[in-house]
């Protein structure tokens, strides 16, 4: 008999920066627990990609749609366990808006922050994939 261990689906997201007068802030999506969080969410059969998959759950989760030319292709793909994420920049408005599939509102807010406020407050592996992600700020 084989068993098979539960936890979470392979998933990806995206990290949105925005910089000016050389401070890069990150897209921090908020939690009803006032935790942040990044645009991802699991793979769907819809989606032909993990990239597909990031854009996907981007556009569901805060309105802001990620073109190819968006992406900063010189930053390497950050995995952190089951996530793949990708680096993207915008000048869009972030809009949160309820899951158009399911009804539920996942978050209530977002911010710009700075990388370390993004650490200082958000899951251990969201934190993880940050800290990959800073190697690669001056590449911006």
């Amino acid at each position: 008999m084989t068993v098979r261990r539960k936890g979470p689906s392979p998933g990806a997201g995206l990290i949105i920066v925005k910089s000016s007068k050389k401070i890069i802030k990150i897209l921090a999506l908020i939690t009803h627990q006032g935790k942040y969080d990044l645009p991802k969410g699991a793979l769907d059969s819809i989606d032909n990609s993990f990239l597909e998959c990031a854009k996907r759950e981007c556009e569901e989760e805060c309105s802001v749609k990620v073109k190819n030319k968006d992406l900063l292709k010189h930053i390497p793909i950050i995995s952190s366990g089951k996530l793949v994420l990708f680096v993207a920049s915008t000048t869009q408005k972030p809009e949160i808006k309820r899951n158009p599939h399911t009804g539920i509102l996942e978050h209530r807010d977002y911010a710009w922050v700075t990388t370390s406020d993004f650490k200082s407050n958000t899951l251990k592996y969201l934190e993880e994939a940050i800290k990959k992600f800073e190697n690669y700020t001056f590449m911006i």
